[in-house]
């Protein structure tokens, strides 16, 4: 569940949609039960959405930092990078990696659409 307080420009929300994440590009408050949200859905089109509290429990905001695992991970190029970063740095590297991901997944899975023989003229072959 996530409160309508929490929700920031760019995080990642699932329950907006029947299906699928969509991007958080604006929020207001329009008095302290509802909350306009703008967003980018995963096509890519900007659509928004009035909130209110009734409507939290069916939302969730996806947890950030799930793409740059623990420091622990031994052999793991981007533990060796938070490691290297120490704790608050960490939190900001995770935080831009996931957000460069969500901000460029519209544009992956357009591309994954295109026809193999186009994929491939764009990327070569892959085994």
């Amino acid at each position: 569940m996530a409160r309508l307080d929490e929700f920031k420009q760019n995080a990642a929300v699932r329950g907006i949609l029947p299906d699928g994440l969509v991007t958080v590009t604006g929020v207001q408050w329009f008095g302290s039960e509802a909350r306009e949200l703008t967003y980018k859905d995963p096509s890519g089109r900007i659509a928004n959405r009035l909130l209110y509290r009734h409507d939290e429990p069916h939302l969730e905001i996806v947890e950030q930092g799930r793409l740059i695992r623990a420091p622990d991970q031994v052999g793991s190029s981007a533990a060796a990078l938070v490691a290297k970063l120490g704790p608050s740095k960490a939190d900001a590297a995770r935080e831009l990696a996931y957000n460069g991901l969500v901000r460029s997944w519209p544009e992956t899975a357009r591309l994954a659409r295109r026809p193999k023989a186009e994929q491939t003229a764009m990327f070569g072959e892959v085994e």
